[in-house]
Parts: structure tokens; sequence; C-alpha cells
């Protein structure tokens, strides 16, 4: 995996808690969390191999609350073939 995007609809404004997207392999050390903290999220680059065959997993492990406004995501994971 090279880098998790995420772009929100409307950027989180007032959330008393920040969502937090996970992807994961059912691993702690295969996991990776990127914070909704605006409009555009992105974890920057990452150098990560998951195993060939590997089941990946995103969610939502965190739920915003708080907010003004309900929050919409599109979220990109980007990875190279090896």
């Amino acid at each position: 995996m090279t880098r998790i995007q995420a772009q929100a609809v409307a950027a989180p404004v007032g959330c008393t808690t920040n969502a937090v997207l996970t992807l994961s392999d059912g691993t702690p050390a295969g996991t990776r969390t990127l914070v909704i903290t605006g409009a555009a999220n992105d974890s920057g680059p990452i150098a990560f191999n998951y195993s060939a065959g590997a089941t990946l997993t995103l969610k939502v492990s965190t739920a915003a609350s708080g907010c003004r406004a309900s929050l919409g995501v599109n979220v990109v994971v980007q990875y190279k073939a090896q």
C-alpha cells in the first residue's frame, strides 16, 4: 500500500470526536488508520506490504460525533502490485 486518501463532502466542523478510518488485514501489525479532520485527508506516502491474497478490510473504527453536519466520505487506497 502506498497511500490512503479520504475526501469528505464537507469539512467536519465542531466535532467532539473525529471519525477514524481503519484499513487492516486483521493483524495489529497490518493495521493503518486515517483520522478525518478536514475536507481532504491524506496519510502521506506509505510503504507497507501485505501478503499476497490477504483480505483487507476498510471500516469506520471511530464514528464522528458532535459535528454540525453529517460526513459523507469517499476513500481511495493506493497500492502498487509487487
